[in-house]
């Protein structure tokens, strides 16, 4: 007999193998979409994966992020390749490297001293002892990488917020509020009998300081970047009503710096108007110029530290916001952030960053504008990834130029070797068309 079709019968048609077939495709293709949304995530591309291919643009547009994660795959590698650089550099700058004297250019001579100096290293390192001053270079290292890292990672959280490709450590009028309480510091404290506090080469006069006097300029420093971008962040939301604007920040920073530069001119004028030989003029110069000369403490590697490595945290901790800002302030509150806060904790915490290492290290121009950039061809615009790898580029970049600078007896000059080198850096992208033209 047949089953009783009707509408209360109880008993189920058994399904077919074709319906069979069609839930397990549909389970299949479930599956495949399920892990394209988990491949894209882990690849931090931020981009939504299409689920449907049933139009020619959703075609086009699938192709075109499976190309883009291709892309951003070798993110990690590079990382990697970049860490092991660093490390490498850093250990060939401290325990290999020597500075090649007119006298003796001679390969014997050359390959003695580099095995002196990497015994004197690993001596050190190992607690054996420190001879001929390995633990001062070693320190000075040190601030070079942790300079460089931070400059670099500074730059990029600066582009990448105001989308903007030629933000940079000094848009804000950091730099230029650091040189204002430089020349606080050289008119109102400067010892001009004995030459001066921290301009001084000496080691003697330097190790017979208290820790007040001998960091006292970098807190001088420290005072002008933190009111320089009070005063700029101020001016911009009022001109913005309450609001944050990139080009009106951007533009005030620029005015700033500018009637920051024109003071510090003047003042180094009639200084040398006065005395040609005033040490004032120094300290002013040196600043400006960049450099490590006196940064070779034991305190001033744990005061950099103590700033910077809690800075670099919170903004790995903050990339997912970042991430947000830069798809607009709408869409970032729409996603639960607080854009307000987020943009004064982003300023506020580049700012103390990029201060620390004037303070300690003087303007040093370039890696904070490049680095980001080249970093972000590499890794992708994703900060969970391009912090990091800007601050390895920053670093290794850095402490080759320190290296070229020590190779060419410019370490009182590094500003302008990193200047130049940026130039010539950015003539050539321009020239090959490989510049980056955005920021997001």
């Amino acid at each position: 007999m047949k089953p009783s079709s009707g509408t209360g019968s109880s008993r189920i048609t058994p399904r077919t193998s074709e319906s069979r077939r069609a839930d397990k495709k549909e389970k299949k293709a479930a599956k495949a979409a399920n892990e394209r949304d988990r491949r894209r995530r882990r690849n931090g591309t931020g981009r939504i994966t299409m689920k449907s291919s049933s139009s020619a643009g959703d075609v086009e547009a699938l192709r075109a992020q499976k190309e883009r994660t291709r892309k951003f795959k070798r993110g990690n590698k590079a990382m990697v390749v970049l860490a092991v650089m660093l490390v490498l550099v850093f250990l060939f700058s401290s325990a290999f490297f020597v500075t090649v004297s007119q006298e003796h250019m001679y390969i014997s001579y050359l390959l003695e001293l580099s095995r002196t100096q990497a015994m004197r290293f690993f001596n050190f390192v190992t607690g054996a002892g420190a001879e001929g001053g390995i633990q001062f270079m070693t320190y000075r290292n040190i601030m070079v990488v942790m300079a460089g890292a931070c400059l670099a990672a500074s730059g990029a959280i600066y582009q990448g917020t105001f989308k903007n490709v030629l933000a940079s450590p000094s848009t804000l009028g950091v730099m230029s509020g650091g040189s204002l309480g430089n020349i606080i510091y050289a008119l109102l404290f400067a010892v001009t009998a004995t030459g001066t506090v921290k301009a001084s080469d000496a080691a003697d006069v330097f190790n017979s300081q208290n820790l007040l006097m001998r960091n006292l300029q970098s807190f001088m420093v420290l005072i002008g970047c933190f009111a320089a971008v009070g005063v700029v962040v101020g001016i911009t939301l009022l001109i913005g009503r309450g609001k944050f604007r990139s080009d009106y920040l951007i533009l005030t920073g620029i005015i700033f710096s500018s009637l920051i530069g024109m003071f510090s001119s003047m003042v180094q004028y009639y200084l040398i108007e006065s005395n040609p030989e005033d040490p004032r003029v120094d300290i002013i110069r040196n600043l400006t110029m960049g450099g490590f000369v006196n940064s070779y403490k034991l305190d001033q590697v744990l005061i950099m530290a103590a700033f910077l490595v809690p800075c670099s945290a919170i903004l790995m901790m903050m990339s997912g916001r970042l991430d947000a800002l830069v798809l607009g302030d709408e869409q970032a509150r729409t996603m639960g952030i607080n854009v307000r806060r987020a943009q004064i904790a982003a300023i506020g915490v580049n700012t103390v960053m990029t201060a620390v290492v004037i303070a300690f290290c003087g303007q040093i121009g370039f890696i904070g504008f490049i680095m980001p950039l080249a970093a972000r061809r590499i890794v992708g615009p994703g900060f969970r990834r391009l912090i990091p790898a800007s601050m390895l580029l920053g670093a290794v970049t850095l402490l080759v130029i320190y290296d070229i600078a020590v190779l060419t007896n410019m370490t009182g000059y590094l500003n302008v070797m990193t200047s130049g080198i940026g130039s010539i850096v950015m003539i050539i992208a321009y020239i090959k068309g490989g510049g980056a033209a955005r920021a997001d």
